[in-house]
């Protein structure tokens, strides 16, 4: 905050503007929006058909519906299955049952699954038995991740952007003008799309101002500088170092001729 006019009868003060703190915001809360759509377009179901052609050639389809619609994967010659983890300190293990066919390795489902691992290693160790047992002809395995990526997916999207909503709407105040010939406080407000709007205050309704001293989270100091009225509420100006809140405050008091 700073000092950009002071005469007789008017004062103005800037305050520090956040609207890059709050472009940040946005910015993050875009990332959890596009990382549930993400998830929610990649959530599917996948069915695994596999016919054995000859003793020891195994053709399969991998037949997955997404909201983007059906995809068809030919798998020629299935040689085995194997287990893929996936490890984080946040959300634990997840897995993906990977398919073996001329030394490539296919996905079963885009996505990783957070089922249970002795569920997902139940479904490994069954393709690998048919493809071991020359006298079984067909398997069919299903994977259906949709029911923890769609309430994951929707929960993210909702909260990343009601978050950037947030930010990009609200008006923080950018101004503050003490006008003694209309006998009034104004308050400049604006958004990032900038669009702006005016409050105002009575000069007499101001009682006095006030120094608020906080201890932040890392131990330093913080300084609120705060307009008390007389009905008892309070309009916070801002924060502000040491010196220069005490230095605002007395600007102010001189100019509203309060005398505490």
């Amino acid at each position: 905050m700073q000092i950009t006019e002071h005469t007789p009868t008017i004062l103005k003060l800037e305050a520090k503007s956040r609207l890059i703190w709050f472009a940040m915001g946005i910015v993050i809360a875009l990332i959890f929006f596009f990382q549930g759509l993400s998830f929610l377009l990649d959530s599917e179901v996948a069915n695994l058909r596999c016919k054995r052609i000859e003793a020891t050639q195994i053709d399969c389809k991998i037949i997955s519906s997404d909201l983007s619609g059906k995809n068809i994967t030919e798998i020629k010659h299935l040689e085995f299955a194997k287990l893929r983890t996936k490890s984080s300190s946040e959300s634990g293990d997840s897995y993906k049952i990977m398919l073996s066919a001329d030394n490539i390795l296919i996905p079963f489902t885009k996505l990783y699954d957070y089922d249970y691992y002795s569920k997902i290693s139940q479904k490994v160790n069954q393709i690998n038995m048919f493809i071991a047992n020359t006298e079984k002809l067909s398997l069919k395995i299903q994977e259906d991740n949709r029911g923890i990526y769609y309430p994951v997916s929707c929960l993210s999207m909702l909260v990343g952007g009601c978050t950037a909503l947030y930010f990009l709407l609200y008006k923080q105040i950018i101004l503050y003008v003490f006008d003694k010939n209309s006998g009034k406080l104004y308050f400049k407000l604006q958004n990032l799309l900038f669009q702006s709007d005016v409050r105002e205050e009575k000069l007499d309704a101001i009682k006095q101002v006030l120094v608020v001293h906080e201890k932040t989270d890392s131990g330093g100091d913080k300084f609120h500088l705060k307009l008390v009225l007389n009905s008892g509420e309070s309009i916070t100006l801002g924060s502000l170092t040491d010196n220069f809140a005490f230095e605002i405050k007395k600007t102010i008091d001189k100019f509203l001729d309060i005398n505490e």
